[in-house]
């Protein structure tokens, strides 16, 4: 069986925090600090008695001056991993002085300080399926032990998302160890990372498979309507993906036939299920089951008006609202997965990321075929 170490290290201070810049993929070299930094790490590594024959960095050159340096005090051969980048939230902002920026582009500051969109930025879905592909890369590699140089950013979401720790940050030249072995990944130790003491909710929602109602181009709503076949088992096995290597504590889904079949194909033997009705998909009263060239665009006019003998899209956050008071009360630290609609993810994003109802109907997934096996949001 495989046996790897492998070990993450964040590089030290660059120039960009000296000169109060934003990161991201803006490319600033190391600091006078940061070079000696770096060469510390090194000697941290190596009293740790490891011997590598590689040291995997990121392209950027923080990182590649953090692995030469690490590299050369371990007599270690280093090698650019593009995977290892580390995260753009800052988008067009990269490389701007903070300052300037507030002044030149407003708009963009207020977005990233909002937690929202900033144009140009890294999705955490992408990343995250960046990270998952990083950590395939080094999997497939045959030395035993692999040292990575990377980023704060690409270090946080990797922990808090693949390995469910409550991240608070990951400071300058953190060290994480991490052990495969039986085809598993687990982490040994982790130096510099600080711990959120404060309890979350690890929420990770999958939609349900296509129904007949989908296939013929009609708007369920509240109408019960089973998975196609085969059309629609295959898409609910399709978000089996998104469970491998994850541990879930309880799986929560719609009351609807759709929702629990998919549930049962992906969760039954991997976590209890329990069905609630808060997950239900908008009540569209009159117009349930009716064709979705007239449904969606009644759908973003009736964000506070109700649909005729139906609900609102407040209405559903309402429930959605109150479904998470329930998680947070009885399942904090817990990973929690959620099979339902359409409605309710949007609800969540509302809710947890702080968007209006425009901005989700606009940035909705599904205008831009961009499914994914699982969309993670945590509850604090």
């Amino acid at each position: 069986m495989k046996y790897m170490r492998i070990f993450f290290i964040r590089h030290g201070e660059a120039m960009d925090d000296i000169r109060d810049e934003y990161g991201g993929w803006h490319d600033p070299d190391l600091s006078p600090k940061g070079w000696v930094q770096a060469v510390e790490l090194g000697l941290k590594l190596k009293g740790k008695g490891l011997k590598p024959n590689i040291v995997l960095t990121s392209p950027l050159k923080r990182g590649v001056q953090t692995a030469s340096a690490v590299g050369q005090v371990l007599g270690a051969e280093v090698e650019v991993l593009q995977y290892l980048k580390e995260r753009n939230t800052y988008g067009l902002l990269c490389g701007l002085n903070k300052s300037e920026a507030r002044g030149k582009y407003p708009e963009l500051v207020e977005a990233y300080e909002k937690g929202e969109e900033v144009l140009g930025y890294e999705s955490y879905e992408f990343v995250l399926k960046r990270i998952r592909a990083a950590l395939e890369k080094i999997k497939e590699r045959k030395e035993q032990t692999i040292i990575c140089a990377t980023h704060g950013k690409f270090l946080k979401a990797m922990l808090k998302d693949l390995f469910n720790k409550p991240i608070k940050d990951v400071g300058k030249s953190a060290i994480i160890e991490i052990e495969f072995k039986d085809d598993k990944l687990k982490i040994v130790s982790m130096e510099g990372v600080r711990i959120n003491n404060t309890m979350a909710v690890k929420i990770t929602y999958f939609v349900h498979g296509a129904t007949a109602d989908n296939e013929k181009g009609a708007s369920s709503g509240w109408s019960d309507i089973e998975l196609s076949k085969p059309l629609g088992i295959k898409q609910a096995l399709e978000n089996k993906e998104g469970v491998i290597g994850k541990h879930f504590d309880i799986c929560f889904c719609s009351d609807l036939k759709r929702a629990v079949e998919s549930a049962k194909i992906v969760f039954k033997g991997v976590a209890p299920i329990i069905q609630d009705a808060r997950l239900r998909e908008c009540n569209y009263g009159d117009y349930n089951g009716k064709p979705s060239v007239i449904v969606e665009p009644m759908q973003e006019k009736c964000i506070t008006e109700r649909f005729p003998g139906g609900e609102s899209y407040e209405d559903v956050k309402k429930r959605i609202s109150d479904f998470l008071d329930f998680l947070k009360k009885n399942y904090d630290g817990k990973s929690v997965a959620i099979v339902a609609h359409k409605a309710p993810q949007l609800a969540l994003d509302v809710l947890l990321k702080n968007k209006t109802w425009e901005q989700t109907f606009a940035d909705d997934w599904r205008k831009k075929k961009a499914w994914q096996p699982g969309w993670n949001y945590t509850l604090e």
